[in-house]
């Protein structure tokens, strides 16, 4: 991973000559729309195409890039990719610097088919830097994901530290880069190459709570929540932390101006333990950072249904998923990771967790897009829960189709067991992983491009056999290594094997593999 690939060079080459780059660009473009048959390698190039032309605005090639545009919409109309906008400034004589590019909001459609990759990075690397996280972004691209997420680049404190190296999460200073991951420098560098890629850049804001010898400490200790005097916080058990306490409102305007700092370079917000800040403040950060850049991305990390109740339960205000779609376009799924959790440890059924995914559809707003997850850096690895080979393709497969975004945690497309320290140097170990999964994880984003799953049933057909159907595929997974028949009329093309598949008479014999069959048309 450290070094520098071709494709790299070549992309890098571009970011500094866009003239150039476009050009090659559009002509890849026109190639990819022949060839492509999925279309996920066009939509990549016009993300591409897009970040240089806002580097080099000639009236030309926006309206060369503007037909292909219209051609990919015709071939690929169940993208519904964020359209792309070329408009005049002012009224003066054409000309190509009176042109600017804007982005509209990708619609709920659009964010189910996202796919974000997670990265802690100290600890992608054995460097633990930026510069050699940014060679390793020519991989992350190639496995078709959207955004990279970044997990808190900040510096550090010291004051209460866990382990050797501390908690990402206990911030010394919102406004900096922690130099042991590089300079300010480094990150925009980083950035400018994600994006000449087609990658989109989220970073982690944690606004609940800083580092107990944070800088707003220090200047600011009338913001944080006080207990007898002192500073303290909601949760004993985060040691490390003191909490904010948002009925100040300079800390609003403060926190606010930060959000509009960072959006002049990322494309999207993580946002930690969401629910705990209140609402009104989200929604009014999200207006504000809109008057910076229209086309952020909001995730809420929602939390789990029994630590909502725990904190109401003593005094503390703790927001719903629902209530939090008013402000974030996504939000965690630790409200079915929770019944999912509870099958796990044998204390309920499959179905459990399967019913309550209908309870989603009808209780959270339209457009909800919830965040499909089977890790993250607060989880146990998949592959470790699943030890399993088959059943372990067979929950990735399923949870890449339900309906929603995606989250990959850097290690997983690789089903690595080992999950890195948050408080140490624990590099991931790139040499134990599966590198026949990895080729698995990147057929099924191609193949999550495809679906349509805004109406979308999910039911067992069978115990431990779950049914997912969209309106143009359907899949089958054998989530708990069962044999026998189901009861399912299908025929179609699977897209993960290729092969034919057809039930005789309404019955189908289920297999071990996962099933993800294309209805035809």
């Amino acid at each position: 991973m450290a070094e520098l690939s071709p494709q790299a060079v070549v992309d890098e080459f571009f970011l500094k000559n866009p003239e150039f780059g476009l050009d090659v660009t559009l002509k890849e473009l026109e190639y990819e729309l022949d060839n492509d048959e999925s279309g996920s390698e066009v939509a990549r190039l016009f993300r591409k195409a897009a970040y240089l032309a806002e580097h080099y605005p000639n009236e030309e090639r926006l309206n060369e890039l503007l037909k292909l545009f219209d051609e990919f919409k015709r071939l690929f109309g169940e993208w519904k990719l964020a359209e792309c906008i070329f408009r005049r400034v002012g009224e003066e004589v054409i000309n190509p610097k009176s042109y600017s590019l804007t982005v509209i909001y990708m619609d709920p459609t659009g964010l189910r088919k996202t796919v974000i990759y997670e990265v802690f990075p100290r600890n992608h690397t054995e460097e633990g830097t930026l510069k050699a996280l940014s060679n390793d972004l020519e991989r992350i691209k190639n496995l078709g994901v959207d955004y990279i997420w970044l997990m808190p680049i900040y510096p550090i404190g010291e004051e209460g530290r866990k382990g050797t190296y501390g908690s990402p999460y206990a911030i010394k200073d919102y406004r900096s880069i922690n130099p042991e991951l590089g300079s300010f420098d480094d990150f925009k560098a980083f950035v400018d190459k994600a994006h000449s890629m087609g990658l989109k850049v989220m970073i982690d804001i944690v606004y609940n709570h800083t580092s107990r010898d944070s800088i707003l400490l220090k200047e600011h200790p009338e913001w944080f929540l006080h207990e007898k005097g002192r500073p303290s916080r909601k949760v004993p058990e985060w040691s490390d932390i003191y909490d904010l306490d948002y009925s100040k409102k300079e800390l609003w305007e403060y926190q606010i101006e930060t959000l509009k700092f960072w959006a002049r370079y990322v494309d999207g917000f993580r946002c930690d333990v969401a629910p705990l800040v209140p609402l009104e403040f989200w929604k009014r950060a999200k207006e504000e950072v809109a008057k910076v850049k229209k086309n952020v991305v909001w995730l809420a990390e929602t939390v789990h249904p029994s630590f909502v109740k725990w904190l109401r339960d003593r005094g503390f205000k703790c927001h719903s998923d629902p209530e939090m779609h008013q402000a974030f376009e996504i939000t965690y799924d630790y409200d079915g990771r929770e019944r999912l959790e509870a099958y796990l440890r044998g204390e309920k059924s499959l179905s459990h967790y399967i019913d309550y995914l209908y309870i989603q559809d009808t209780l959270y707003p339209a457009e909800y897009v919830k965040l499909r997850f089977l890790e993250n850096h607060d989880i146990p690895r998949a592959a470790s829960l699943f030890k399993d080979e088959l059943r372990l393709k067979n929950w990735t497969a399923f949870t890449f189709m339900l309906k929603g975004a995606m989250l990959i945690y850097a290690g997983q497309e690789y089903a690595i067991e080992k999950q890195p320290s948050l408080f140490e140097r624990d590099p991931v170990d790139w040499e134990s992983g599966d590198e026949r999964f990895s080729k698995f994880i990147k057929q099924l984003i191609t193949v999550k491009k495809r679906l349509e799953c805004d109406k979308q049933r999910v039911y067992l057909a069978k115990e431990g056999v779950a049914v997912v159907e969209c309106s143009n595929a359907v899949g089958i997974f054998n989530l708990e290594g069962k044999v026998g028949n189901i009861k399912l009329e299908v025929k179609g093309k699977d897209l993960l094997s290729g092969k034919r598949v057809k039930s005789k008479k309404g019955t189908l014999e289920i297999g071990f593999e996962p099933l993800i069959i294309l209805r035809p048309q």
